[in-house]
């Protein structure tokens, strides 16, 4: 399987526009009155990002906030969800063209666009 760099092909003019490998942020504001339900909640969104395939770097933010950076986890699974939204797409007319049906194949002749993820 194409590494991530591989996938996304060339980038712009080189100029940090790789966001350093973070695919979101969330911003998560703690309110002091409600730390308990805060920490519950975050706890929640921790496990359900990990459960759909996603790894998440957890920061101090501002006073009272955390800073996650949230990315793929896997190469692999970002392929495969890349290539079933190309045949999905396909397959209800937006594209003109279907992909290949070998994935590595398919992600090698169009690269995955910055949309895609």
């Amino acid at each position: 399987m194409a590494s991530l760099r591989d996938l996304y092909g060339k980038q712009g003019n080189g100029k940090d526009s790789h966001n350093f490998g973070v695919d979101y942020v969330v911003h998560y504001k703690v309110p002091p009155e409600e730390r308990d339900e805060a920490e519950a909640g975050f706890v929640q969104l921790i496990k359900s990002l990990t459960k759909v395939g996603l790894a998440a770097e957890v920061r101090n933010g501002d006073p009272g906030s955390l800073l996650v950076f949230v990315k793929m986890a896997s190469t692999e699974l970002l392929g495969q969800q890349v290539y079933r939204g190309r045949l999905h797409d396909w397959l209800q007319g937006v594209r003109t063209s279907g992909p290949s049906s070998d994935i590595t194949k398919a992600l090698e002749d169009e690269p995955v666009m910055e949309a895609e993820r």
